[in-house]
């Protein structure tokens, strides 16, 4: 029962297999790397189900795929941000679907030097034995640093040491991002 606990909490923030998408480039706006270690980043209630988590946030392209760090003080120096999650293991209950593993809530706030921003996202987690890019909605922003409403897609980051990492990438459903990587409306 224990490692049945362990493999689900591993689980939990993402799916740890080999990631087949390509980087973008760091300065990219609207795109993060994240890293949070299970072992240490992470408190789960007494009844293993439910879940908190607090992890780095820093440009993308920072975490190598496949990354060999052993932990996310690795990339400490770098971070521009702070991510935090909670969330409960819904993997095997009647009506999830048979990749979901957890449902969350994760913030991301960003603070380069200041805090100048934040958004955060809410749905399932998937873990997947293929390598699998899954969404999070998002619930709101402050900032500029994404729309109130759109999509960030999760794309896991290969790790054999045990870190959850993965790469969030927002997609606002009307606008873009400008050269300060704050987001804009389109006009017209």
């Amino acid at each position: 029962m224990k490692f049945v606990r362990y493999a689900l909490m591993i689980g939990l923030i993402c799916a740890f297999s080999p990631s087949a998408f390509a980087k973008p480039a760091k300065s990219k706006p609207g795109v993060y790397d994240v890293c949070l270690n299970p072992k240490t980043d992470v408190k789960v209630d007494t009844t293993s189900t439910f879940f908190v988590g607090v992890g780095v946030i820093v440009p993308v392209g920072t975490i190598p795929n496949p990354d060999t760090a052993t932990s996310c003080s690795t990339y400490e120096a770098e971070a521009i941000g702070t991510f935090f999650a909670s969330g409960g293991l819904i993997g095997g209950l009647k009506f999830a679907e048979p990749d979901d593993a957890a449902f969350v809530t994760w913030h991301f706030r960003i603070e380069s030097g200041k805090k100048v921003g934040a958004f955060d996202t809410m749905g399932p987690v998937e873990s997947s034995s293929t390598p699998v890019s899954y969404p999070q909605t998002i619930i709101g922003s402050t900032g500029g640093l994404a729309p109130a409403k759109g999509v960030a897609e999760v794309t896991p980051i290969a790790n054999s040491s045990g870190l959850d990492e993965f790469e969030i990438d927002v997609h606002p459903p009307h606008g873009k991002f400008d050269a300060s990587g704050h987001f804009g409306r389109l006009d017209g």
